[in-house]
Parts: C-alpha cells; sequence; structure tokens
C-alpha cells in the first residue's frame, strides 16, 4: 500500500520562492514539512506556509536537510486538524505532482 503525503504551499525566503512542503511527523512526534526540491526541512509551519505575505517574519524560520526521508512518516489527518487551513493537497508515494484540492 502506497503512503499518502498531506501538501502544503510554503515560502523560503533563501531563496526567495514558494514550495510544495510534504508533511510529515519527525521521529520526536513534531510535525513539519520537508522540500524535495531543495531537500530541506522545517518545522515551522506557522511561519512558512500559506500564501505569501511580505510582514510575515519569514526570516526566523529554520531549515536544515533531512537525511530519513525515505523512512518519513506522512503527518496523519488527525496530526493536521489543527493546522487544516496549511493543507492545500496530497502526494501518493511513487508520484512526482501534487493533487491539488483546489
Amino acid at each position: 500500500m502506497k503512503k499518502i503525503y498531506y501538501v502544503a504551499e510554503a515560502y523560503i525566503e533563501d531563496y526567495n520562492q514558494g514550495t510544495d512542503l510534504i508533511l510529515i511527523k519527525s521521529k520526536s512526534g513534531n510535525i513539519g514539512g520537508y522540500s524535495f526540491e531543495f531537500d530541506l526541512y522545517t518545522e515551522d509551519l506557522e511561519i512558512v506556509t500559506g500564501p505569501y505575505a511580505p510582514e510575515r517574519p519569514y526570516y526566523k524560520s529554520r531549515w536544515h536537510g533531512y537525511e530519513d526521508i525515505k523512512h518519513a512518516m506522512p503527518a496523519s489527518y488527525q496530526d493536521l486538524q489543527k493546522m487544516e487551513r496549511v493543507v492545500t493537497g496530497y502526494l501518493v508515494e511513487g508520484e512526482f505532482s501534487v493533487n491539488s484540492f483546489n
């Protein structure tokens, strides 16, 4: 059975560009987002997700590599209920394009 990852749109200030994040649950149980495009991970979803807004403090977000992406657990629907405003679509394991909810 293939994994289904929920996806959020985000902005990475260092690259001055938007990206899709797959939403995963880390080993510590925290929910974070991983960008395949930039090979970066963040748990600062409240700062970086959603439509771009110049007044948001993107500079406060922390991004780093994520070595265990092949073993990442998708964040569940229950994990994301508090953050439902950020979820914009889903990605099926093994596929390359995001399916949008819009």
